[in-house]
C-alpha cells in the first residue's frame, strides 16, 4: 500500500531527482506533468520547486539530454549512471527537481509514463 506524500516530505538540500522518458514535444510533457505525474508519483510539485525540464525531437544519450540543465557539470555522470542502473542510456525527455530527495518506494503506478532514475548528490547553486 503507498500512501501519497507530500512535496515537502522530499525536500532535501544537496540532491537532485531526475526522471526521463520519451516525450518528444515540450507541451505534450508539460501537459503530462501538470496533469498525470502526481497521479503517477504520489506528490504534487509545488508551483515554487526549482524544477527544469528538457525535450529532444529523438531519444539521444542521457549524457546529451542532462548538459544542457543548470549546474549539470556537478551531476551529469551521477545521472549518467543512475539511468545505466536502470538499463536506460538514452531518452527524449528528462525532468529535475533540484533540493530534492524522492523515494521511489512512493511511486503509485508501476508503469508510468516517465522513468524515476534516482536522486543524485547535488552541491547547490553556489
Amino acid at each position: 500500500m503507498h500512501n501519497k506524500r507530500d512535496f515537502d516530505d522530499f525536500i532535501k538540500t544537496g540532491f537532485v531527482s531526475v526522471w526521463v522518458g520519451d516525450f518528444r514535444s515540450e507541451d505534450d510533457f508539460d501537459d503530462y506533468l501538470n496533469d498525470h505525474f502526481a497521479v503517477e508519483f504520489g506528490f504534487e510539485v509545488r508551483p515554487q520547486a526549482v524544477r527544469e525540464m528538457g525535450v529532444e525531437l529523438e531519444p539521444v544519450d542521457i549524457d546529451k539530454l542532462v548538459r544542457d540543465f543548470s549546474c549539470a557539470n556537478t551531476f551529469a555522470a551521477k545521472v549518467v549512471d543512475a539511468a545505466r542502473n536502470h538499463g536506460i542510456t538514452s531518452a527524449s525527455c528528462m525532468f529535475i527537481i533540484y533540493n530534492f530527495k524522492y523515494d521511489s518506494i512512493f511511486q503509485v503506478i508501476s508503469n508510468s509514463q516517465v522513468t524515476f532514475i534516482g536522486a543524485v548528490c547535488f552541491p547547490g547553486f553556489g
